[in-house]
Parts: structure tokens; C-alpha cells; sequence
């Protein structure tokens, strides 16, 4: 059955997580390896990561358990967060994993309900996140996000494309790179609505039943999206599909468009907190198939070599 949090519940188990954290006593700007699928609790341990001024490391839960650990290892984690990990230390690594659905009881006395989750003070260039990249042009590197960029990526990402406290975003993207995680802290700003996909159940069912407005894919999605028979009805009941992680062919956006899909097409990058170009709502027809135009908050020029300069 689904389960729906309200961000005075968020907020709520934030507070008593990060009070958990804050009992283990663990250095500030320690950094605790955060290997949890999409969810409520993926959202809640990672705030409350912030809110104890730790810093969390995020794995994909898909990995193989050496992977995770060789990750984990690299970034320097003594604690990591898992399902069902309470009590399991590896001994090679020195790492304690615990299941942070078990630390609420640590946390002590739950306050009072109140608004969405309070941000921290935090200085802008401090560590808020570390993430490793696809390996596109080769092995995953850990690459380190600031809380300024994870701020101005969401402001500029939502100035660009509006969503309000009535929108719906679905969560298809894995939270533990950016395209996922961007959707999070989007979401957080506006106070829009975070869904997830419910397991063994079509993306077209769960976008009809959550009323979805918003939706992230990446292009082998879209593809096997635009297969099913009801794609063109559903998608013109959303605001906008961003497309990104990967080059799309001309071929496939062609076919979406006249399918009337919504489709703003994104380029960005692990290290600059996701997109850093996007479609705007309202584009000529000679930019449909770009990737749109530099957002607010990013610098882009090219240099003398042709390379593509970003911050």
C-alpha cells in the first residue's frame, strides 16, 4: 500500500535522526557512507546527516557488498548506513554499518509536528555531499558537491522550470547521483510532492495514479515509454519531461514530440550538482533538439582548445 509523509512528519523524524547522529558522537564533517534505495528514508537520513553537520557519502545499494565497501573506504566513512546493517562491522575496513531506521530510538523524544525541514546554517563552500559519477569517460570519481552548489543548482533549475506546492515530481532517477538527488532538493524549495515508483508496477500506472506533473527520465526510459499505448495521453496531462543523463538520438525526440511529450532536454554533470543546461518552457523551434540554454547561477565558456569551461 502507498504511504504518503507530509513535510511536518519529515521534519519531525529529521530532527529526532539527527539527534541520533549527534549521540554517536561522531567529528564534525565526518563522512558516513550512505547506501539506501529511493525513498522516505534515503530523504531523512540525508537531512539529518546535514543537521548533525555530517557528511554523507552516497552508494548505490546495487553495488556488489565489495564495491560498496571499496567506496565507502575510498571517501574515508567509519560509519555507513544500510538496511539491516545494525551491529555488522567490517573488519578490513574498520567500517560499523547500522540500519538508520534503527537509530529513531536513539534520538530521544520526538518534537512537536511543525513546518518542512528547517535548513541548516551551513558556510556556502562546506562539504554537503559526496557522489560518484557514471563513469562515462571511464572508472566512478568521488566528487565532492558544496552546499552552494546544491542551492543555486536547485534555484536556478526551478527558475527555468517553475514547480509549485500543487506539482508532483516522480522520482525515477536514483537518488545517489544527481539527477536524483536534484529532484530532491527541487522539491524542497517549492514544497512540491516527491513520488516514487512502486515496485513491479509500469511507469504509466503509477504517473496516472499519483497525478503526476512532473516526471525525470533518461533517454532509454523515454524510449520504452513512448511503447506503451496510452504514452500520448499521459503525457499531455504533464508539465514537463526532462530528459538528460545521456545524449538523446534525433530520432527518438522526434517521435516523442509529435507523441506531444512535453520534453526539456538537460546537459549537466555529477560535479556541478546536475543540470547546467536546460530547455526553457518557451523555446524557438531551431532549439528543440538542443539542449537548451545556460541556467541562472552557472558560468560556461569555451576556451582556446574548444573544451567547454563550467562552474
Amino acid at each position: 500500500a502507498r504511504r504518503t509523509t507530509t513535510y511536518a512528519v519529515l521534519e519531525n523524524r529529521v530532527t529526532v535522526l539527527a539527534q541520533a547522529f549527534a549521540s554517536l558522537k561522531l567529528p564534525a564533517e565526518s563522512r558516513v557512507a550512505l547506501c539506501l534505495p529511493n525513498g522516505v528514508l534515503f530523504i531523512t537520513a540525508f537531512l539529518a546527516l546535514h543537521r548533525a553537520k555530517l557528511v554523507p557519502v552516497l552508494i548505490s545499494p546495487k553495488l556488489p557488498p565489495a564495491a560498496v565497501v571499496a567506496q565507502a573506504k575510498f571517501c574515508g566513512c567509519r560509519l555507513g548506513l544500510s538496511p539491516g546493517g545494525v551491529g555488522k562491522k567490517d573488519k578490513a575496513s574498520g567500517l560499523n554499518w547500522v540500519d538508520p531506521g534503527e537509530l529513531f530510538a536513539l534520538g530521544g523524544e520526538a518534537p512537536a509536528p511543525g513546518g518542512p525541514p528547517r535548513p541548516a546554517k551551513f558556510p556556502g563552500e562546506a562539504h554537503a555531499a559526496i557522489l560518484f559519477t557514471s563513469g562515462s569517460s571511464g572508472a566512478p570519481k568521488a566528487a565532492v558537491l558544496s552546499h552552494r552548489a546544491l542551492y543555486y543548482n536547485a534555484r536556478g533549475a526551478n527558475q527555468n522550470l517553475p514547480v509549485g506546492s500543487k506539482d508532483v515530481w516522480f522520482a525515477a532517477l536514483p537518488m545517489w547521483h544527481v539527477g536524483g538527488l536534484g529532484i530532491v532538493f527541487r522539491c524542497l524549495m517549492s514544497g512540491a510532492t516527491i513520488a516514487f515508483p512502486t515496485p513491479d508496477t509500469g511507469l504509466e500506472s503509477d504517473l496516472d495514479e499519483l497525478q503526476v506533473t512532473h516526471v525525470s527520465v533518461v533517454p532509454t526510459q523515454l524510449r520504452r515509454w513512448l511503447g506503451s499505448p496510452g504514452a500520448a495521453a499521459l503525457a499531455a496531462r504533464l508539465k514537463a519531461v526532462l530528459v538528460g543523463g545521456a545524449p538523446a538520438s534525433p530520432d527518438l525526440l522526434k517521435v516523442a514530440f509529435a507523441a506531444g511529450f512535453p520534453l526539456r532536454l538537460s546537459y549537466g554533470m555529477t560535479e556541478t550538482a546536475s543540470q547546467i543546461a536546460t530547455t526553457p518552457t518557451y523555446f524557438p523551434e531551431d532549439e528543440r533538439f538542443s539542449c537548451g540554454r545556460v541556467l541562472p547561477s552557472r558560468e560556461l565558456r569555451v576556451d582556446e582548445q574548444g573544451q567547454f569551461l563550467v562552474r
